[in-house]
């Protein structure tokens, strides 16, 4: 099951809980909403995040490697640039994108 699918899942799931609630079982529903509800909601941040952000999708060319601005910061592939302004481009390696989480390792 996809992400999307589990979501949609959770989504209906949801709304039977909340026709439950006022019922009998209304504590309980109203528990079993609030663990739906949290599991959805990371489910949509992983989507999300798998999906990366500007910052680790950016490809740069060549001449946006020659345009040098201080103390800026880039990523290209796994490696995190940061240019210093007395000795250039240096990198380090990272497994995730700084900005919004994203393993940098798959795909």
């Amino acid at each position: 099951m996809t992400d999307k699918e589990a979501i949609k899942q959770l989504e209906l799931i949801a709304i039977n809980l909340t026709n439950e609630i006022g019922t009998a079982q209304s504590e309980y529903a109203s528990k079993l909403l609030d663990a739906y509800n949290t599991a959805q909601e990371a489910l949509k941040e992983r989507e999300e995040r798998q999906n990366g952000c500007a910052f680790c999708s950016t490809v740069y060319t060549k001449e946006d490697w020659a345009e040098v601005v201080p103390h800026d910061f880039r990523l290209d592939g796994c490696t995190l640039y940061y240019n210093d302004a007395h000795f250039g481009w240096e990198g380090i390696t990272v497994n995730n994108c700084p900005m919004c989480g994203r393993n940098l390792k798959e795909g």
